[in-house]
């Protein structure tokens, strides 16, 4: 086949082994055993591995393969479900994008570990695309999937931060950013009413972002609208406080500004997850919020405040690297109180936090025929893909269903069919837990010199008729 195929072998003490593989692709494979370095006989051995499961199970949807909605420039994606095939992670999807110029398309691919994956393509032409999807290395038959591209764009896919959005001061530069990466193409459309007129400047940075600043001349409540392809962005309109120079004259207080969140006051956050907190500014008057979130290097996390309405706003970021990150937090150009915040971002998970536990891992045996249940806790391991791969006492792949507790719990349970070794591994954000692979017996479940027959047709002879 051409790909190494992954082998264990186990001494079994008595001067025999048993030999598993696992083939990493369909088709013709050559297996050869050597004994002190000599061939043994009947080997090379050819066998050929057929594709897992039934590739017609699979069903593929979404909008990336049925062309809703798919624009040039604009992130598109679908799902592939191969759950009808028992399937619990682990098996390869592949998709293959083709242009209208013939040239390939990047594409992501997302195993969640319970038999679905996301799939996530951004098209840089306009035309017909064809998205071919392999499980397996076996095409499926759905396909080829043939998408249509045009002009568009997807104004769900902007996104407006900066300090400028949780407010502004009277007659200085305020400053924001909007990010129109990945929303394909449509014009930007800017307008802020309040009391007095505002200029607005927008600067392209040539990445798909745009630098926007704007100079109220009078202190109030603006309503700033940001639209894209001529429909509203998330967010907008915006309300903008604006206050006089300095925060009007002390009238705010920073001092009254209450800062609390799991983003915030934990101390510890993980990478790449959105963290949160909130700022209440009920107690404090009227003035300009500004966050600003500096990692490791001295790199600028954006930074997205939402106006609640009720003179609370929520804060999110999110670490893109791990180590000390220092979070400032300014009320009418005043420090608030334990500001500058100082955080550490762990990575986005720990492998070496996760415990499992149960009747499903007894070292001394499972009963051979009967379902049973393990617990996985992932409480303290941050957010990771879990994948759960059992195998028999043959080295065939089985069945395992994973059920998300919600609570950062996870249940797995399978079923022992046959007598023998199982080897249960487990992997969180693709790391071996501890422990990892689990080998465990199942063991007959009933006692043959425990039953009794008696009846009439036991006894020696029969007599007919």
């Amino acid at each position: 086949g051409g790909a190494q195929a992954e082998v264990c072998v186990e001494d079994n003490g008595d001067g025999t082994y048993n030999i598993g593989y696992t083939a990493l692709s369909p088709g013709p494979h050559s297996i050869t055993v050597l004994y002190g370095g000599q061939p043994v006989p009947h080997f090379p051995a050819k066998v050929c591995v057929e594709p897992a499961g039934d590739a017609a199970a699979v069903k593929v949807y979404g909008p990336g393969v049925e062309g809703k909605g798919v624009f040039r420039g604009a992130l598109t994606h679908f799902e592939v479900d191969a759950r009808a095939l028992g399937a619990a992670g682990g098996a390869a999807v592949t998709a293959r994008i083709r242009s209208p110029s013939g040239g390939g398309v990047e594409a992501a691919v997302e195993d969640r570990g319970d038999g679905t994956y996301g799939v996530q393509y951004t098209p840089y032409e306009e035309g017909v695309h064809t998205v071919e999807v392999s499980y397996g290395g076996s095409p499926l038959p759905a396909g080829p999937f043939r998408v249509a591209v045009t002009e568009g764009c997807d104004p769900s896919r902007v996104r407006v931060h900066g300090p400028g959005i949780a407010g502004g001061t009277a007659r200085q530069p305020n400053c924001f950013t909007v990010e129109t990466r990945g929303a394909g193409t449509g014009g930007l459309g800017l307008a802020m009413e309040g009391p007095s007129e505002a200029q607005l400047s927008c600067t392209d940075n040539k990445d798909g972002s745009c630098s926007v600043q704007y100079i109220p001349s009078a202190p109030g409540t603006y309503s700033l609208n940001v639209t894209y392809g001529g429909r509203r962005v998330p967010g907008s309109p915006f309300r903008v406080p604006v206050v006089e120079t300095g925060g009007g004259g002390g009238a705010a207080d920073a001092g009254m500004v209450k800062c609390a969140g799991p983003g915030l006051t934990k101390g510890e956050v993980r990478v790449n997850p959105v963290q949160r907190f909130d700022v209440d500014c009920s107690k404090a008057g009227e003035a300009a919020l500004d966050v600003k979130v500096v990692g490791p290097k001295g790199v600028v996390e954006p930074v997205e405040v939402t106006d609640n309405g009720d003179g609370t706003r929520s804060v999110s970021y999110v670490p893109s690297r791990e180590g000390p990150y220092s979070i400032s937090v300014r009320y009418g150009d005043q420090e608030v109180p334990r500001s500058p915040f100082k955080v550490k971002a762990l990575p986005s998970h720990d492998a070496s936090k996760v415990r499992a536990s149960g009747p499903g891992l007894n070292t001394s045996g499972v009963p051979a025929s009967l379902p049973v249940e393990f617990t996985i806790d992932a409480k303290d391991a941050g957010e990771g893909l879990l994948a759960v791969q059992i195998t028999d006492p043959e080295g065939k792949p089985k069945k395992a269903l994973i059920r998300d507790n919600g609570d950062g719990t996870y249940t797995v349970s399978y079923v022992p069919d046959t007598t023998g070794r199982y080897t249960i591994l487990i992997k969180y954000g693709g790391d071996e837990i501890p422990y990892s692979p689990y080998h465990i017996r199942a063991v007959p479940v009933g006692d043959a010199s425990k039953c009794t027959v008696t009846g009439p047709g036991l006894v020696p002879t029969i007599q007919r008729g």
